[in-house]
């Protein structure tokens, strides 16, 4: 009778040890897709920021749109 007790706690401390197992890969699961998700928000706001800075040398251009060939600060010394 005790053999069959300890098999019987053995087969449970497997069923445990695999539920214990998938809990963790579920966790490293959602960690990756919350880094995945904080990238895609860091790239959106990366991404308009370049929106807005297109657009504010767009309004520019089209106010003075003689400064187009005027020297700036980012020229290169060649």
């Amino acid at each position: 009778m005790l053999s069959i007790a300890s098999a019987v706690a053995a087969f449970f401390k497997v069923i445990l040890a695999l539920l214990n197992w998938r809990n963790r890969e579920e966790d490293r699961q959602a960690g990756a897709a919350e880094a995945v998700i904080e990238g895609n928000k860091k790239a959106d706001e990366t991404i308009a920021a370049a929106i807005k800075a297109r657009e504010a040398v767009r309004a520019e251009l089209a106010r003075n749109p003689s400064s187009l060939r005027a020297d700036d600060e980012n020229r290169r010394p060649d």
